[in-house]
């Protein structure tokens, strides 16, 4: 399989169980809601061996870049 399968734009369609899990792992039942009601979108890019991923939504955008073969290390300072 090759990474150009996946480059492009991506819409969730449907999911299922998705909220009955968010309350098993104690999701407040407002979040739940809002989070059943999302549809985000992921967009992969690729560059050689760096990947570029963004899930968009109207609810939080989030990115994710890496490089294969690249060993990351992320802190949280709290």
């Amino acid at each position: 399989m090759s990474a150009e399968q996946f480059v492009g734009r991506w819409k969730l369609v449907h999911s299922e169980n998705f909220e009955e899990y968010m309350k098993e792992v104690g999701v407040g039942m407002l979040a739940r809601i809002a989070a059943a009601n999302v549809k985000p979108t992921l967009e992969i890019k690729v560059n050689g061996d760096s990947w570029n991923v963004n899930q968009l939504s109207t609810f939080k955008n989030t990115t994710l870049n890496f490089t294969l073969g690249v060993v990351s290390f992320c802190v949280s300072i709290i």
